[in-house]
């Protein structure tokens, strides 16, 4: 590699760092979980221990959700208790 070379591309990474520098990790904060996402998680641990299939348990869970939070989206409730499962 030439002199030449090498000058350039030392140039070239101190522009690139210019025009991009690196991003400082800063700790991102963790929210603190709802009400309603403590309380899927509690109905999700009562639901294992239900006799029956699963559809059944998870039919129970659902149904204790939309009595006990009325005015929350189905879907948004059917996607939490999926995602409380795994």
């Amino acid at each position: 590699m030439s002199r030449f070379s090498k000058w350039l591309a030392v140039k070239l990474r101190s522009i690139a760092a210019w025009l991009d520098p690196p991003i400082e990790q800063f700790p991102v904060p963790t929210p603190e979980p709802s009400a309603f996402d403590l309380r899927v998680s509690e109905l999700v641990r009562w639901g294992a221990s239900l006799d029956g299939g699963g559809e059944y348990r998870r039919h129970q869970v659902y149904a204790r959700l939309i009595k006990e939070f009325p005015d929350t989206p189905k879907r948004l409730i059917a996607f939490s208790i999926e995602k409380a499962l795994q």
